[in-house]
């Protein structure tokens, strides 16, 4: 089964003319089982990515913004993607009173693969404390 490892989340501000911008960079890849490995290189395999960049709370976790994932479709192979930097405005990472601690989840599902099956795995990456 695949697996997804989301790493180097970084958040920057920097403000510009009296309105704050934040910069949200990360990487991510997925490493596939030998099935999966197969089956993308016949082009049967490939993976939809979805990123989004979350608040940790302690009922649920609020939803920030999506993310761009740099690529139509991951197939097993396609090694580290990298993004960013990707400019929001800071108010969106203020989703708690005083810190923030934010996180991002990247979500791999399968499309294509013959006979229905669905491929899916996710990861996270390390949660940052933040102040906006």
């Amino acid at each position: 089964m695949a697996t997804v490892t989301v790493k180097n989340l970084k958040i920057a501000k920097e403000a510009d003319r009296g309105n704050e911008l934040c910069f949200v960079s990360f990487s991510y890849s997925v490493e596939c089982d030998p099935t999966e490995q197969a089956l993308s290189k016949q082009g049967l395999l490939k993976f939809e990515i979805k990123a989004s960049l979350l608040g940790y709370d302690d009922w649920f976790d609020d939803h920030l913004s999506d993310m761009p994932s740099g690529t139509n479709h991951y197939q097993c192979g396609d090694g580290e993607i990298n993004i960013g930097p990707v400019a929001l405005p800071c108010s969106v990472l203020d989703e708690d009173v005083g810190e923030d601690e934010i996180y991002l989840k990247v979500t791999a599902t399968s499309v294509g693969v013959p006979g229905g099956k669905e491929y899916a795995a996710e990861g996270s990456s390390n949660t940052i404390t933040w102040k906006v």
